[in-house]
Parts: structure tokens; sequence; C-alpha cells
């Protein structure tokens, strides 16, 4: 090899270039293509972080209202629990059975559930899956609300039993809850929604509110707390 610069090293360097072209011009060709793939995967990282980071900002900006519209669902999930408690009491006093029962529940807040689902869009995989379950119980809810509330002009006439009873109270409990874990959220105190109460915290809820009812009722007491923390609606969950 060293023959080929004994007339020169430029001399050698062309000679050398010359008998083995190929695999110079394969080398660079390597260096090349691994240069083209270090710019590729470069750019692909700035795109992502840039697509992150938009829609980061993005989720953060569709935030904005959510709390407001927290606060008139808060006060359906407020509604719904005084027909569900107000329910439990008529039970309580007519000896086991709801004749003549009538309540008062105020308007499903549709334009507040909207902007919740506004938010899914740029929200986190996870987030999205808890606003999209939060929406879907709150229909659920709205429908059996509302016929708790026209329970006198229901044909037929519903039978409603003591169990019946605690699911309608756990379930408005369940809204208010998860109403209450979404305002950090709302208020972008929290990068991600945060998990449900714990039961005693929860229990505490209804004692604050509506001790009158709930104070040594053990039996509820229990059902409430064998049934919590919540599931989502697509895990089956019977009352």
């Amino acid at each position: 090899m060293f023959d080929y610069f004994k007339d020169g090293f430029w001399h050698g360097i062309a000679y050398w270039i010359y008998h083995f072209q190929t695999l110079v011009a394969g080398i660079f060709a390597l260096l090349a293509a691994w240069w083209t793939v270090i710019n590729i995967q470069k750019q692909i990282k700035q795109a992502e972080e840039f697509r992150n980071e938009d829609k980061h900002t993005k989720n953060i900006a569709s935030r904005a209202g959510m709390a407001r519209a927290l606060s008139v669902i808060a006060d359906y999930n407020n509604s719904c629990m005084n027909l569900a408690i107000e329910l439990y009491q008529h039970y309580k006093n007519n000896n086991n059975h709801v004749r003549g029962f009538t309540g008062e529940l105020i308007d499903y807040p549709q334009e507040s559930y909207d902007k919740i689902q506004s938010v899914v869009e740029y929200a986190d995989r996870e987030d999205a899956k808890i606003l999209l379950d939060y929406i879907s119980f709150s229909q659920i809810q709205e429908s059996r609300m509302r016929e708790l509330a026209n329970l006198a002009n229901v044909t037929p006439r519903r039978i409603i039993t003591e169990w019946n009873c605690y699911s309608y109270i756990y379930d408005a409990l369940r809204a208010k809850k998860a109403t209450d874990r979404l305002f950090d959220y709302a208020r972008n105190q929290i990068d991600n929604i945060g998990d449900y109460c714990s039961a005693d915290d929860a229990l505490n809820t209804l004692f604050v509110g509506w001790s009158e009812v709930i104070e040594g009722d053990n039996e509820l007491i229990e059902y409430i707390r064998g049934k919590w923390p919540p599931k989502p609606i697509s895990e089956s969950e019977t009352h």
C-alpha cells in the first residue's frame, strides 16, 4: 500500500482512489446515508416536539371557561342529589312505597357539557377517556333522574325498592364527586385529571349536606363504600 506514495503523497492518494473507487464511493454513500438519517430523525423529533407543544398549548386554551361550566354542572349535580334524597325520605316516611311522590329537577345543562366535550380533542389519552366517561354517565343519569322527577306520571307505575333509592343517591354522589375532581384540571393547576376521592371523603360530602338522612343509615353507608371508587361505565356496573 505504501508503494502508492513513493512518487508523492497526492500521487498516492490519486492512485489509491483510482484503484479503490468502488470502495470509496461505498464509504461516501454510507456516510451520506448516515447523515441523511441523522437529519431526518432530528426533523422528526423537532416536529413531534412542536406537535406536543402545540397540543399542550391548545389543551390549556381549551380549558378556558371549563371551570364556569363545571360550576353550572355542580348546581345540576346538587339538584339530582336533592331529588334522590327526597325520594328516599318519601320512601321511608310512607311505609316503603313512593306513591304520590313528586320532585323537581333543574334542566340538564347541555351547553356546559358541550364545553367539557370540546376539551376532549386536545386532552391526553387518559384524560380524554375520563372526560368522555364523565359525559356519558351524565347522560345516563339524566334519563334516570328525569324519570324520578315525573314518577307520578310514569306508566306503568314503577316499583321502587330501598336498593333503588340507594342507587339513585350513589349515582348523584358519583356525579357530584366526578365534577369536583375536574376543577383543579379546569383551572390548569394540574396537568392531568386526578383520581376519585376516598370513600370517607365522598361520604363526608353526604354528611355535610344531607346529614339528617344519611346519619345512622349504616346500610346506605356500606352500599356506597362497597361501590367506591366508581368504575368507568364501560365496565359493567350493576346497582
